[in-house]
C-alpha cells in the first residue's frame, strides 16, 4: 500500500489510553506472558511512575495485539511520532476525517473506563485516572468533582474543568487544547 495503515495505532491508543509518546516506546517484553496486562516501566511514562494496563478492562486490546506479527522489540516499531502526526493530518485533510487530536483518544478511553458499569461494578473515576497515568492529586480531584456534580466524571473532563477554571491552555499543532 502507498501509506502505512494508521488504524492499528489509533486502536492501540484508544483501547490502552496511553499517550502517543508512551505507546511508541512499549515493547513486547512489557506484555505479561499470559497477556493479561501491559506493564509500563517508569522510564517511558510521562509521570515517571510504573503503570499497568490490564486487558480485563479492554479485551479488544488483547485481540489487537494477538493479531500482530513479530513479537520482538517495540510493538509499534514501524511508527515514529512524526509519521503518526503526518498520517493523522492526511486523514483529516485528504480524506475528510473529523478534526480531532490524539488526546481525544485518551479522553474517550477515560470516559469509557469511568462510565461503563460492567468494568468495575460501578463508575470508578479513580480507577480510570490511574489507568491513564494521572497523579493521585488528579484522581482525588476527579472523585471530588464527581461528588460535586452528582455523577461520574471522566479524568480528562476533570482536568479540562480545572484548566478552564484556572484559564490555562496550550497550543499544539496550531490548535487550542482545552
Amino acid at each position: 500500500p502507498r501509506y502505512q495503515p494508521l488504524l492499528p495505532v489509533v486502536l492501540f491508543l484508544l483501547l490502552s489510553g496511553m499517550r502517543l509518546e508512551e505507546a511508541l516506546l512499549v515493547e513486547w517484553d512489557h506484555i505479561d506472558e499470559e497477556l493479561d496486562h501491559i506493564s509500563l516501566p517508569p522510564e517511558i511514562t510521562k509521570t515517571g511512575h510504573f503503570r499497568d494496563i490490564t486487558f480485563r478492562v479492554t479485551p479488544m486490546l488483547r485481540r489487537l495485539l494477538g493479531n500482530s506479527g513479530e513479537r520482538t522489540g517495540r510493538i509499534l516499531a514501524t511508527w515514529t511520532e512524526g509519521k503518526v502526526i503526518t498520517a493523522w493530518n492526511r486523514l483529516i485533510e485528504e480524506f475528510g476525517a473529523p478534526d480531532f487530536d490524539r488526546h481525544t483518544l485518551r479522553r474517550c478511553c477515560g470516559t469509557y473506563l469511568t462510565c461503563a458499569p460492567a468494568i468495575y461494578g460501578a463508575a470508578a473515576p479513580h480507577m480510570s485516572a490511574a489507568r491513564l497515568g494521572h497523579s493521585l492529586d488528579i484522581e482525588r480531584g476527579v472523585q471530588a468533582l464527581s461528588l460535586l456534580v452528582g455523577h461520574p466524571v471522566a479524568p480528562a473532563t476533570a482536568v479540562v474543568v480545572c484548566l478552564r477554571s484556572s484559564g490555562s491552555h496550550s497550543r499544539a499543532n496550531g490548535r487550542t487544547r482545552r
